[in-house]
């Protein structure tokens, strides 16, 4: 339920990406980097408590999972080499490898600072 979930969401903020004039998947791109931001954030918070034992196959690997598209991403890839964009076919999955990572690495540390219930920040 998780991933149709992600996916209806990630359906919906693509269709309100505008189109870029470029050409670049603008609209894939930022679902990712989202979803990669998110997973971290959400991680690293349910790392730090007892959160139920569904929640993060749910959350993290259904709704997220389905929400971020490895495929979508490669299908970009083709149709900008297929248009003649050799640069834009090659940078867009170095860019969206790396600057996930870094969304994930500061979602990470985002959702560290996250007060928790019954924490010692929260009393």
């Amino acid at each position: 339920m998780g991933g149709a979930l992600g996916a209806l969401a990630r359906h919906g903020l693509t269709q309100a990406i505008p189109t870029s004039a470029t050409g670049f998947p603008w609209d894939t791109f930022t679902v990712n980097m989202l979803g990669c931001l998110a997973m971290g954030v959400l991680t690293s918070y349910l790392l730090g408590g007892r959160p139920h034992p569904w929640l993060r196959p749910v959350a993290v690997t259904g709704y997220l999972g389905g929400f971020t598209t490895f495929s979508h991403l490669i299908d970009g890839v083709y149709t900008l080499g297929d248009r003649g964009e050799p640069g834009l076919s090659i940078g867009y999955p170095v860019a969206s490898v790396v600057l996930g990572w870094v969304a994930i690495a500061v979602g990470l540390i985002l959702g560290r600072r996250i007060p928790r219930h019954g924490s010692p920040e929260t009393e």
